[in-house]
């Protein structure tokens, strides 16, 4: 588990971090000042980036329609331009967006009733 921190494999630098926002009662929630703080930790020369919530705006929507992504990722996301961005969280999102030089998924691998629902995503960088 990368918990705000990076490694390197094969020369590109994975980073992780657990953050959510809105979710008091979550495991990881994070307030808006602690995510802002998180989200500044992601080093600018990151390769592949791994959260557990996606960015507002991409592959967020719920199954009530609602976007659940953080709008303050989706302004770090779009300032460091990852290879790849992987997230879950959302589970009626499952998928792969691309923006710009940054290849997004919502790699949920379950539906919202928590059964198994998707197929693993496999990237080749």
């Amino acid at each position: 588990m990368l918990h705000d921190t990076s490694v390197t494999i094969s020369g590109v630098k994975f980073y992780g971090a657990p953050w959510v926002p809105e979710l008091s009662r979550h495991a990881f929630y994070a307030n808006e000042r602690a995510l802002r703080a998180a989200w500044l930790k992601i080093p600018a020369d990151v390769d592949v980036l791994i959260t557990h919530t996606p960015p507002a705006g991409v592959l967020d929507v719920s199954s009530r329609g609602q976007s659940l992504g953080c709008p303050l990722l989706a302004g770090r996301v779009k300032a460091l331009g990852p290879r790849l961005h992987c997230f879950g969280h959302v589970h009626a999102s499952a998928g792969v967006q691309v923006q710009e030089s940054t290849t997004f998924v919502n790699a949920t691998s379950v539906n919202s009733a928590l059964e198994i629902a998707n197929l693993p995503f496999e990237f080749e960088l």
